[in-house]
C-alpha cells in the first residue's frame, strides 16, 4: 500500500479518483456500444462509479474541512499542507508530492495552482491549504466531467431503446 494511503483523507480523495475515471472511461465506452444488452451494462456499471465516486467526493470534502480546523501539527505530520509561500515553491512542494502526482498530471497540476493560488491567499483562507484546494478543484473537474459524459450516454441509451 503506498505511503499517502494511511491518511484516511487521502483514501477517500484515491477513491473519489478511481470511481471517477472508471465512470468516465465507461461512459466514454457506453456512447460507442452498438449492442444493446452491452450498452445497458456498461452504462449503470458507469453510473453507479459516477455515483459511488461522488459520495467519496462528498466524505473528502466533509473530512477536509474537518481536518483545516484541527491543529496545524496534524495536518503537518499528515502531509496535507504545504510549508512554502511562493508561488514557484507552492508548485515545487506539490508537484513532489507523491499522492498528488498519482492523482493530477504536472500540467494539470500548474493549472489548479495558477486557478487557486491568489484566491487561496486572501480572505479567511489559508494559502497552506492549497493542496486540498487543489485536489477537491480536481475531483470537482472530474465530477462535472462525469455528469456531462453521463447525460451524453443517457440520451445514447434511450436513442437505442426505440
Amino acid at each position: 500500500m503506498d505511503n499517502y494511503l494511511h491518511n484516511p483523507l487521502y483514501r477517500k480523495v484515491n477513491e473519489s479518483f478511481t470511481l471517477l475515471k472508471k465512470s468516465i472511461q465507461n461512459f466514454n465506452k457506453s456512447l460507442q456500444e452498438r449492442n444493446f444488452f452491452e450498452l445497458q451494462r456498461v452504462y449503470y456499471f458507469a453510473r453507479g462509479c459516477r455515483k459511488a465516486g461522488e459520495e467519496y467526493y462528498q466524505k473528502a470534502l466533509s473530512e477536509a474541512r474537518t481536518l483545516t480546523k484541527s491543529r496545524k501539527n496534524l495536518l503537518e505530520k499528515s502531509r496535507i499542507i504545504v510549508k512554502s509561500l511562493s508561488f514557484q515553491d507552492v508548485g515545487i512542494e506539490i508537484i513532489e508530492d507523491e499522492a498528488i502526482g498519482n492523482w493530477m498530471t504536472k500540467e494539470e497540476i500548474i493549472f489548479f495552482l495558477r486557478k487557486y493560488f491568489e484566491e487561496q491567499r486572501k480572505g479567511k483562507r489559508k494559502l497552506c491549504n492549497i493542496k486540498l484546494r487543489l485536489i477537491l478543484g480536481k475531483l470537482e473537474d472530474l465530477l462535472s466531467k462525469t455528469r456531462k459524459l453521463e447525460e451524453d450516454a443517457k440520451r445514447h441509451y434511450i436513442s437505442r431503446m426505440s
